[in-house]
């Protein structure tokens, strides 16, 4: 049985004093978050001689009143109806968004992703259309465009994630009645292995970092390898996340490639991460190196950052980029990206037997499912391994 909030109620009423015009009104009676639209039915002439009859103009009516039923039941039309969908996005940027706030709910990078790919995809193809037009085929030829272009199924995956974020938020703020992008096609993630990186190639990264004149430089490259934490946790770390005596730190806080200081991306970011007593002794010796420096040199620095600059200030990300670089080269390794330490973590813990629900917490993935995904081709040989199970088990026929 329909419930209050799934009842569409409809109604045709005269205009007083007008008896060629009849009102068609259809809605949701839940005023909080109600649909409701109406249309005009104007009584037209024949080409024969003779009017429309009163008759035929109710009928008229009537259907109006049922396409305007079935719409809303089916969540079709929008009840902004000269709403497109460029000015959609720009209030879901300034409104829900929100850059220039303290807690954006985004990542600068993440923003960046979105904004470009719907102002160079999504928007030129069906930025002028009316919200209360827009269909999935709409959407379907967005990504079919996509597609010509030859850009990849993740690139297009994305751009439906970011042009379906859009929508949602507009439902929510009764802007459009549905979010028209959950019945496009969706399309589907590019397959692609991370990189497998060896311990000699990690190894080579941190004998590589040995040369640089920044003493941060070399803990800071040797945690991430040995914790797997993302760069921007790396930077946000301050030394009372770092538990000496229990040898482990707390990931509370990241410093974006936009310099601000945020909290975790989400809540399994935002983690216990142990520590091996060599790398604890590694910290010990680099901050006692730092409050050395300080002293020496009269700085009292406001910030209490583990891999601060010479001043105290925070390190941002384009400053490791190029340090990154010069090492990666020296190291004899130019396709490793930073990022590819992270893969090591989970790649060479995965090597060692370690549970992907161990390594899924260490880097701080929202499920174990998700690390599975990304590193189950690291260990190849299980699958002969399994073969070699069953031929034991069941023995030679």
């Amino acid at each position: 049985m329909a419930t209050a909030w799934e009842t569409v109620e409809a109604h045709i009423y005269r205009k007083p004093g007008n008896t060629n015009s009849l009102q068609v009104t259809a809605g949701r009676p839940r005023k909080w978050r109600a649909v409701r639209r109406s249309v005009t039915v104007e009584r037209s002439p024949h080409e024969a001689p003779h009017n429309e009859t009163a008759k035929q103009h109710l009928t008229r009516a009537r259907l109006e009143r049922a396409r305007l039923e079935t719409e809303i039941a089916e969540g079709r039309g929008a009840t902004k109806g000269k709403i497109t969908v460029r000015t959609l996005v720009a209030r879901y940027f300034a409104e829900y968004i929100a850059e220039d706030s303290d807690e954006p709910r985004l990542g600068a990078r993440t923003i960046t992703s979105y904004r470009q790919l719907l102002d160079n995809h999504v928007l030129p193809e069906i930025g002028t259309k009316r919200l209360r037009d827009l269909e999935p085929l709409d959407v379907d030829g967005v990504y079919s465009k996509m597609e010509a272009k030859g850009l990849s199924g993740t690139t297009r995956l994305h751009a439906h994630v970011s042009l379906s974020g859009v929508l949602k938020w507009g439902v929510r703020k009764g802007l459009v009645d549905r979010n028209v992008a959950a019945f496009a096609d969706i399309p589907k993630s590019s397959t692609k292995r991370q990189r497998t990186s060896t311990a000699d190639e990690v190894a080579r990264i941190l004998a590589a970092t040995k040369a640089e004149i920044d003493p941060a430089v070399a803990p800071m490259i040797a945690l991430t390898a040995h914790t797997g934490m993302r760069l921007g946790e790396v930077l946000g770390l301050r030394w009372q996340d770092v538990d000496f005596e229990q040898h482990r730190l707390h990931v509370i806080q990241t410093y974006g490639s936009d310099r601000k200081f945020r909290k975790p991306k989400n809540e399994s970011s935002a983690r216990t991460v142990d520590l091996a007593p060599d790398i604890i002794a590694m910290l010990r010796e680099h901050k006692r190196e730092q409050q050395a420096h300080y002293i020496e040199h009269g700085l009292r620095p406001d910030l209490d950052i583990v891999f601060a600059l010479a001043d105290g200030s925070a390190r941002d990300q384009d400053r490791v980029a190029k340090v990154w670089k010069r090492i990666r080269t020296r190291a004899g390794v130019p396709g490793f990206r930073f990022h590819d330490l992270r893969h090591a973590t989970a790649s060479l813990l995965r090597s060692k037997g370690v549970d992907f629900g161990v390594i899924a917490h260490r880097l701080g993935h929202a499920s174990e499912n998700t690390t599975r995904e990304i590193y189950r081709h690291v260990l190849p040989e299980e699958a002969s391994e399994a073969a070699a199970i069953m031929s034991r088990a069941l023995g030679a026929q």
